[in-house]
């Protein structure tokens, strides 16, 4: 069911603070031309679906069109002095076709309304922020002199049709003419509190929504405008889809959507329960960024072997793509030293220890460094050691015994020389 944006006025802002002209920026037709190309892509609002806007300019003249259906539907505005007016070309509505066309009239004031929300940089806001608004005056207090905007509505006895699609249109009344000074603060900040819609029939607030915080994996939804407790219904639609009810919720809520592809555009709009809509507002995820893991620096490691009186042997492991090592040694309880700088894939044997000294090395690769690995030199052997087990006290006493028969047989031989026994 479609309801008109721009309906009856019955209420509408309150006294706005007198402020001059906005000081920030002169905004001119062809500003408002840019920012219309540039949302005319992209921006549905409350039309039925399908409908497609456009526009055309020459001089003065715009030409808003909407078409649905295969029909075109075209709003006339002049520029002049910095006012955009627009004069409708019916008095009444009597009929179905006169209903739409008028409701087309109104779906085209709608986008320029947008389109100006869009065109305002951040400095012009800024400047109109404190601006204060409420809804009990009525459209005779309502003037282009203070206010920035004037407007005449046409009422009508047909309050809504029934599109051949099945689609609703329902109006209160259409408007018949309408001037909007751009540049005037309080039209400026009325457009901003209204999210760009001109509504123009009751007290009914008509919700904004804002998309931010928009990453690869979720869009927030931010509702504001709207009455404390109401519950709001959201609507998503995706690439290739209708809106459906993406949550019922409070209407002050912050929504996070979190059931999105990346890099993929998504449209959302906002019911009140009073049957206000909000525009659609659109949005394209990030696309996925692929974090690169870097790969994990080996850490190297160091085993001791063949530890000998003279020399240890160290083994290097776990070196990755390291082509030359440094390693480090420490004596006993000093500080460690530059010992070489040598091929990562050999060992080294360190020749330059002494006997039973603890010595600790520790190795460099790519700038990382192994844990410390300790080991002790064997103690000094004096003498060699004997392969005969039973070495000792049998030994000499066989060597004696050896040593005394030799003498004794020497004294025998001896004996029997006459020369001797002459001595």
């Amino acid at each position: 069911m479609k309801r008109s944006v721009l309906t009856l006025l019955v209420v509408l802002s309150t006294v706005f603070i007198g402020l001059s002209r906005v000081e920030a920026w002169e905004y001119t037709q062809d500003d408002v031309q840019e920012s219309l190309a540039s949302t005319m892509s992209i921006w549905q609002g409350s039309a039925p679906q399908g409908t497609q806007f456009n526009f055309s300019a020459s001089g003065s003249d715009l030409a808003l069109k909407s078409t649905f259906g295969g029909k075109e539907y075209v709003s006339h505005f002049i520029f002049k002095d910095g006012v955009i007016s627009f004069v409708s070309d019916r008095s009444s509505v009597t009929n179905n076709d006169e209903f739409i066309k008028s409701n087309y009239d109104n779906f085209n004031i709608t986008f320029l309304l947008v389109s100006l929300l869009r065109m305002y940089d951040q400095e012009t806001k800024d400047s109109v922020k404190d601006i204060q608004v409420n809804d009990s005056l009525s459209m005779e207090d309502f003037t282009l002199e203070r206010d920035g905007l004037v407007a005449n509505l046409i009422s009508s006895n047909i309050k809504e049709i029934t599109l051949d699609n099945g689609e609703v249109l329902k109006a209160e009344g259409f408007i018949r003419t309408i001037d909007i000074d751009f540049n005037h603060p309080n039209f400026i900040k009325f457009v901003i509190d209204n999210d760009g819609s001109l509504i123009f029939q009751t007290q009914k607030k008509v919700p904004t929504l804002n998309l931010k915080d928009i990453t690869d994996g979720s869009i927030t939804l931010e509702i504001g405008n709207t009455v404390s407790g109401r519950t709001c219904k959201v609507y998503k639609k995706g690439p290739g889809q209708d809106f459906v009810i993406l949550k019922a919720t409070v209407c002050s809520d912050i929504l996070v959507d979190t059931d999105v592809l990346p890099d993929t555009e998504y449209s959302y709009k906002v019911e009140t329960d009073e049957g206000a809509m909000s525009n659609i507002k659109s949005a394209k995820t990030l696309p996925k960024v692929e974090v690169e893991v870097p790969p994990k620096t080996p850490i190297p490691y160091l085993k001791l072997s063949n530890i000998k009186m003279d020399s240890i042997t160290v083994n290097f492991f776990n070196t990755g793509s390291a082509k030359v090592c440094t390693l480090y040694r420490a004596s006993e309880e000093g500080p460690y030293e530059s010992l070489n700088t040598i091929s990562c894939k050999d060992g080294y044997v360190d020749k330059e220890v002494y006997a039973n000294t603890e010595y600790s090395y520790k190795l460099e690769a790519d700038g990382v460094m192994s844990d410390p690995v300790s080991g002790k030199t064997l103690p000094k052997v004096l003498e060699p050691v004997p392969n005969n087990p039973k070495t000792g006290i049998i030994t000499y006493t066989l060597l004696i015994v050896t040593l005394v028969i030799a003498c004794l047989a020497g004294l025998q031989i001896l004996s029997k020389n006459k020369l001797f026994r002459r001595l």
